[in-house]
């Protein structure tokens, strides 16, 4: 699967940077040590162990209790079905608002010539 469509999918899933970091470099690794995918990637390794437990509340890994803490990731598919569930939005970015354009239209050549147009028809018809 595309790296850049999971990040995207994994933002819209509301995942912080650090988890949308940790769930991908987990992807990669395979079942790990928590302590390796802080180490591999950006999170911090002294915030990677709150990482992984939040992505083990929402769903997307699970923890191993050995003599260290493993994680292991769940499948990407599954998670992509359920988003696709909710809505096909994480696909394309959502619009922006054009805030202060209100009612009026834009200024372009083509709306300069027609309000020109406009303004002679007047006068002649005067």
């Amino acid at each position: 699967m595309d790296r850049d469509v999971l990040t995207q999918a994994l933002e819209y899933a509301d995942l912080t940077a650090y988890q949308v970091d940790a769930y991908l470099t987990l992807l990669e690794m395979g079942v790990s040590p928590a302590i390796e995918i802080g180490r591999e990637g950006s999170v911090p390794v002294s915030q990677v162990y709150d990482v992984l437990r939040s992505l083990e509340s929402k769903g997307y890994a699970e923890t191993i209790e050995r003599e260290k803490l493993y994680v292991r990731p769940c499948e990407p598919d599954s998670l992509i079905e359920d988003l696709e569930s909710r809505g096909n939005c994480y696909r394309t970015p959502p619009r922006r608002s054009t805030t202060g354009t209100g009612s009026r239209s834009r200024w372009t050549p083509e709306s300069e010539s027609r309000s020109a147009s406009r303004r002679r028809w007047r006068t002649r018809a005067t």
